[in-house]
């Protein structure tokens, strides 16, 4: 087949029998070919821009490709207009358009999709349980945090960081953001990235704290794995029991299409608070009098649980180039026993998940973020109903 033959339907004809008719209509088959090679030529610099978005490990990066596939769209529905021979009829010429913009959503949404397979299949990463040694450079300022944390190793005294999430709790700038089963405020800090630090509040939720604890650290990751529905890999890399604390390696799918996925290497403590502390905190009700140096007996719990994560560096999980290694500035569950059977848990978070992200990205994190800890409730209470 020709190629004026190839795109004989475009033209309808133009109803001219003469040869002066006919050299229109060639012309018209001639400029429309033109068109498609265009068209064909737009479709090879989107599929290199398709691998060039899923190359891309920078947020920026990767939507300033986007920008130029969707200009690149609107110069390809532009084409048509070009063609200015007067026997192009109205509906080829618009046909013409019609299957220019076709090809163009197909090869948007093949990118798009692209990219989301490219996040969503990525393999977990392996955590090395045998190297002792990386060349790897961990984050500023962490390896200074790891020093303080495990220096802490005196039972009495209280970890800095459930320290700093009480104190957060107790501050007086937070703002509403929504009130349902769990109470959702939000608070600007000049310390966490540019982002909002988040508090959650559920008042009488149906467990005793001793369950909680059993559920969120002894037999984790099964209840993170059962309500956290974007952790993708939960990882113990070091387990010194409450007082120096157990250091977990965790990754996370993306929240939002077209984000990065983020990755966090953590340290984990607990303690009991006394009612002196409680107090000190405005944390009521305060319990009962608890000496230091038990605040690490956690049988027949009365006294507020305070559970601290904070970001640390460990050996066996160095930063993987295809993750954002976030910092989890302070992270903790305030849960403070109401009666036997019940309790009050707020968990207050400040997490920088580096990167450069669009508001609207940051916001749609934060709602998942409060989803997961609906289900994190109803989770243990659910398990909590079974053993009563």
């Amino acid at each position: 087949m020709s190629q004026d033959d190839e795109w004989d339907w475009l033209s309808c004809g133009s109803g001219d029998e003469t040869e002066a008719g006919g050299e229109r209509d060639r012309r018209v088959r001639r400029s429309t070919a033109q068109v498609m090679v265009r068209v064909e030529r737009a479709v090879g610099a989107m599929e290199k821009a398709a691998e060039a978005i899923t190359a891309a490990e920078d947020e920026s990066k990767r939507w300033r490709i986007i920008a130029i596939l969707i200009m690149a769209a609107q110069f390809m529905q532009a084409l048509p207009e070009g063609i200015k021979n007067g026997t192009l009829n109205f509906a080829a010429k618009h046909g013409l358009r019609a299957a220019i913009l076709a090809v163009i959503t197909h090869l948007l949404h093949a990118t798009l999709r692209k990219m989301y397979l490219a996040k969503t299949k990525r393999a977990a990463p392996v955590i090395d349980s045998t190297t002792t040694t990386t060349t790897t450079t961990p984050p500023t300022l962490l390896p200074e945090k790891k020093q303080q944390l495990d220096d802490e190793s005196d039972p009495k005294v209280l970890p800095e960081n459930l320290k700093k999430a009480m104190e957060l709790n107790m501050n007086k700038s937070w703002t509403n953001l929504y009130s349902g089963k769990a109470v959702w405020d939000a608070m600007d800090v000049d310390w966490n990235g540019g982002h909002k630090v988040t508090r959650f509040t559920a008042n009488d939720v149906k467990c005793s704290v001793e369950f909680f604890m059993k559920k969120m650290i002894d037999e984790s990751p099964k209840g993170q794995r059962t309500f956290d529905d974007l952790l993708e890999n939960y990882t113990v890399l070091e387990d010194n029991g409450s007082v120096v604390g157990k250091k977990i390696y965790m990754s996370f799918n993306t929240p939002v299409w077209g984000i990065g996925q983020r990755d966090l290497v953590t340290c984990i403590k607990r303690a009991l608070i006394t009612p002196e502390e409680a107090a000190q905190y405005s944390i009521s009700p305060a319990g009962e009098p608890l000496d230091s140096e038990n605040r690490h007996d956690f049988k027949n719990i009365k006294n507020t649980l305070v559970l601290g994560t904070v970001s640390t560096v460990h050996e066996k999980a160095p930063e993987n180039p295809k993750y954002v290694r976030a910092v989890m500035n302070t992270q903790g569950y305030i849960v403070t026993p109401l009666t036997k059977d019940t309790c009050r848990i707020i968990e207050v978070i400040a997490m920088d998940v580096k990167g450069s992200l669009p508001g609207w990205a940051v916001a749609a994190g934060a709602k998942r973020v409060y989803e997961r800890f609906n289900r994190m409730l109803k989770y243990v209470e659910g398990e909590f109903a079974k053993e009563a």
